[in-house]
C-alpha cells in the first residue's frame, strides 16, 4: 500500500511538471531564398537579450525548401523573446556591413518596428502560459 502511494504521488509529481512545460511553434514567412539556415535564439533573461550564448539556439535547414516552421519543446512557462536571421550563406554569423548594418534578413518575435537598432527585449517579448504558434516576418 505504501508503494501504491508513493507511485501515484510520483505520477501526479511527474504530470504536474510536464504540465508546466510548452512548446512555441514559429513559422518564418517571407524568405529571400531557400538557401542557408534560419538561425533562432529564444531569450528568457532581458539582461541576456541578442545574446546568443545565454539562449535556447535552433537551426532550420533551408535546402530549397519553401516553408520553414520549427518547434521550441517543453519550455517551462515565463516571459521569453525570439531573434533569428537568415544565414543564406551559410557561414553561421550575420554578416554586418558599413556602421555594422545587418546584411541578412532578420526577425523578432512580435514583430516591431525596427528603427535604429534592434528591438528592446520588451518589445519582442511574450508570456509563455500555453502552447503558442508564432509568426515572424523577415
Amino acid at each position: 500500500m505504501h508503494l501504491l502511494l508513493i507511485s501515484i504521488l510520483y505520477l501526479l509529481q511527474t504530470h504536474q511538471v510536464s504540465s508546466n512545460q510548452y512548446s512555441i511553434t514559429v513559422e518564418v514567412t517571407n524568405l529571400s531564398s531557400q538557401k542557408g539556415a534560419i538561425r533562432l535564439a529564444l531569450c528568457e533573461n532581458p539582461e541576456d537579450w541578442l545574446s546568443v550564448d545565454a539562449a535556447v539556439t535552433k537551426e532550420f535547414r533551408l535546402e530549397g525548401k519553401e516553408n520553414c516552421v520549427l518547434t521550441f519543446k517543453n519550455i517551462p512557462k515565463g516571459t521569453y523573446a525570439i531573434s533569428l536571421y537568415h544565414d543564406e550563406n551559410d557561414n553561421g554569423a550575420m554578416d554586418l556591413g558599413p556602421m555594422r548594418i545587418p546584411e541578412e534578413a532578420y526577425g523578432f518575435s512580435n514583430n516591431p518596428a525596427i528603427v535604429f537598432g534592434p528591438p528592446s527585449f520588451e518589445e519582442a517579448s511574450f508570456l509563455l502560459d500555453k502552447n503558442l504558434s508564432l509568426t515572424i516576418t523577415l
